[in-house]
């Protein structure tokens, strides 16, 4: 059940995000309550890179031998399969635009849970790209909340922890 302190705290939050950001015109559409840093031009690039590597990488084996490639996946998409493979995570982008769901059992809930079993796992939570970017870098044809980067390995340049901000927003 939604009150109307919730809706007002969020509220809020959003107008400490545009304060922070200044009077420039905001690039992303409304950022979740749940980010926990701000959500610059240079994280998304070096995100976009980084999962751009990874998907060739898991592509080319996957062409090579199928059944290799099933077996030794690079990456998954999705919040459950991302939560339910936490333990062999490296880093997890997740889309900020994330649509609110006050119900209980929906994607807050989801959400949530994810980001509680990355913070106990210490896995590195990067709010990087728009939900369709994430769905377009992965060839998915559909909006993707997360993706879950189990290995990196021939991408070292993008390694995850340069993907974390300088500054941790503090709302």
């Amino acid at each position: 059940m939604v009150t109307d302190t919730d809706l007002l705290n969020v509220d809020q939050r959003h107008l400490k995000m545009i304060q922070l950001l200044g009077d420039s015109e905001l690039q992303i559409p409304v950022i979740g309550v749940y980010c926990t840093h701000v959500v610059t031009d240079e994280i998304n690039e070096v995100a976009a890179e980084l999962l751009k590597a990874v998907v060739l990488f898991q592509r080319r084996l996957y062409a090579r031998d199928p059944a290799k490639g099933a077996i030794k996946q690079r990456f998954v998409c999705g919040l459950k399969q991302t939560t339910k493979l936490m333990g062999k995570m490296s880093c997890i982008i997740m889309a900020p635009n994330i649509q609110k769901c006050y119900e209980p059992g929906g994607l807050d809930d989801a959400v949530e849970k994810t980001l509680q079993q990355a913070k106990l796992q210490e896995v590195p939570v990067v709010f990087a790209l728009l939900l369709k970017k994430l769905g377009g870098l992965t060839h998915i044809k559909q909006n993707i909340s997360c993706v879950g980067i189990i290995n990196y390995q021939g991408a070292q340049k993008f390694r995850p922890l340069d993907l974390q901000p300088k500054k941790t927003r503090a709302i």
